[in-house]
């Protein structure tokens, strides 16, 4: 199991309601549920959780799944992917183990966001996991 990074200060937690996994939204990004929203809707992040029998399985499963992405990172605690479009815009999947499920962040950035998100991004990505 991946307990979830830190938050960083100012920052919210975005928790599901089964409380399985969460994932940290800057300040100024608007949450609603479980979902973010950037300033000028630059960007959205949308938490789930999938379930799940085996951790290496489930990655196998999501790489089929999610075809034309390149893999960002395939770790014994985190899968990131990233699919370019042709658009200029970004999506980013990033699932981490959490117990019987796998916490998974999908977040779709606009071409205008690509650049000046990319350490927002990060930080998502790094406060994604099992809430502690």
């Amino acid at each position: 199991m991946t307990p979830a990074g830190p938050v960083p200060a100012g920052w919210r937690a975005v928790t599901l309601p089964n409380n399985a996994c969460q994932f940290a939204a800057p300040p100024d990004w608007q949450v609603a549920g479980t979902s973010a929203l950037a300033p000028g809707d630059r960007a959205t992040a949308a938490l789930t959780s999938q379930s799940m029998n085996g951790w290496d399985a489930f990655k196998e499963r999501a790489k089929s799944s999610q075809s034309g992405a390149t893999t960002r990172e395939d770790s014994a605690d985190r899968l990131w992917l990233e699919r370019q479009r042709e658009d200029g815009s970004v999506q980013h999947y990033i699932a981490r183990p959490a117990g019987n499920v796998a916490c998974v962040l999908q977040i779709d950035v606009t071409r205008d966001g690509v650049s000046p998100l990319e350490p927002v991004i990060r930080q998502m990505a790094d406060s994604l996991g099992a809430p502690s």
